[in-house]
């Protein structure tokens, strides 16, 4: 997944992922990275991971990642400061801050594939951040922070999520409309959830 969303691939194309086009990729920026390679931001996540009392157990959730996309109605000059206001917005949810997060990638590379399964139609913009779900831990001596994914996505937190959300750019200015309405009763589609999902990654323990 890390390697993914740093474009970290060996002949410069996603087999994986078709709708990326490697012309537009330059386009493509971070507001965070934990290294250059996506062994070294995997060693720091390990890290801060350490840092953390976990359980041993083969569904421990290791890595949660959010992905923001850039809503049509926002201004093309304040296209960056609505996601580092993302940024900042998931980072004042997490107990840890700044330091759990290892990746923020803004993607303008990725769209749909064309009928003819070459051409690639320009999409949306988005963020990926990764973090790793450290909560505060009272329980185990010697560790202040323990790895719950489940205390940071429980349905209460997510339900409030996209009104937070919304009063944060507002505060900060921003001209963007993230909570619509969309996503309430009846579910959505995979492209919607793409405006504000989370998933959650997984590891052999």
């Amino acid at each position: 997944v890390i390697r993914h969303n740093i474009r970290e691939f060996k002949d410069g194309g996603c087999k994986s992922n078709k709708d990326v086009d490697p012309e537009r990729s330059k386009d493509n920026y971070s507001l965070i990275r934990r290294g250059e390679t996506a062994v070294e931001i995997n060693n720091y996540r390990k890290k801060i991971e350490k840092e953390c009392f976990r359980y041993n157990r083969k569904n421990l959730v290791h890595a949660n990642e959010v992905i923001c996309t850039l809503p049509k109605d926002c201004p093309p000059d304040q296209e960056r400061k609505f996601f580092e206001e993302s940024y900042n917005y998931i980072r004042s949810t997490l107990p840890m801050g700044d330091r759990c997060i290892f990746l923020a990638e803004i993607h303008a590379d990725e769209g749909t594939v064309k009928k003819d399964g070459v051409t690639v139609v320009q999409g949306a913009k988005h963020m990926h951040l990764m973090y790793v779900p450290a909560v505060p831990d009272t329980k185990h001596d010697g560790y202040d922070y323990r790895l719950c994914s489940d205390a940071l996505t429980k349905h209460g937190i997510l339900k409030r999520w996209h009104t937070n959300y919304q009063t944060w750019l507002d505060n900060a200015g921003v001209q963007a409309t993230v909570k619509s309405g969309v996503t309430s009763k009846f579910g959505v589609s995979v492209k919607t959830m793409k405006e504000l999902s989370l998933i959650h990654i997984s590891e052999p323990t």
